[in-house]
C-alpha cells in the first residue's frame, strides 16, 4: 500500500520545520486542497480531509505569526514554492478519469447524446455563463471539457432531486 500525500503532510512535526519547509508544507496544502476541489468529491472521508487540511494550514499560518511577533529574521535563502511530495496525490487520478468517461459514455446511452453536468464552481458552457451549483445537460464533449476544467462533475440522472431544475445547453 503506497503512502499518499495527505498521510505525509498529516504526519509531518510542524513544529520542527524550518520556514522555508514551513513555506513548502503550506504550498502542498493548498496543492491537496485543489485536488479536493477539482475531484468533486463530497464524501465524509474526504470532506474530513480537507478540514485536516485546513488545520493544519491554520497551524502553519499561526507559527508564521508568532515568528513575525517574536521579530525571527526571515530565511537567508530565497524559499522556492515547491511542492513537499511531488510524486503523490491525494487520489488515484487514472482510476478517476476512466470512471468519468464510463459515466459519460453511460449517460450518452440513455439522454438522447446528452450528459447531465452539476456546475462545482461558475463556468461558460456553450456561451453560457452559469453560476455554481447549476445543473445542465449538454453535449458530451462539453461534458467532458468542464470536468476537465474542474468547473463541473457528470451526474446521473437517478442524482437529480425531483424539485431541481435542469438546464439543457444547446
Amino acid at each position: 500500500m503506497t503512502e499518499n500525500a495527505f498521510t505525509r503532510i498529516n504526519e509531518l512535526d510542524l513544529s520542527r520545520l524550518t520556514e522555508s519547509e514551513r513555506q513548502a508544507a503550506t504550498v502542498e496544502v493548498r496543492g491537496l486542497l485543489d485536488e479536493i476541489a477539482k475531484s468533486g468529491k463530497r464524501d465524509v472521508e474526504t470532506l474530513m480531509q480537507k478540514v485536516a487540511l485546513l488545520k493544519i494550514w491554520q497551524k502553519l499560518a499561526h507559527m508564521r505569526v508568532l515568528d513575525v511577533a517574536s521579530e525571527v529574521p526571515p530565511p537567508h535563502e530565497k524559499p522556492e514554492a515547491v511542492r513537499l511530495f511531488p510524486g503523490t496525490s491525494l487520489f488515484n487520478t487514472q482510476e478517476e478519469v476512466i470512471v468519468e468517461v464510463a459515466s459519460i459514455e453511460q449517460q450518452t446511452e440513455f439522454s438522447s447524446e446528452l450528459v447531465i453536468v452539476r456546475t462545482l464552481q461558475e463556468g461558460v458552457v456553450q456561451g453560457m455563463r452559469l453560476p455554481a451549483g447549476v445543473t445542465v445537460e449538454t453535449s458530451p464533449e462539453d461534458a467532458a471539457s468542464l470536468v476537465e476544467s474542474g468547473v463541473g462533475i457528470i451526474i446521473k440522472q437517478t442524482d437529480v432531486q425531483p424539485d431541481e431544475q435542469v438546464r439543457r445547453a444547446k
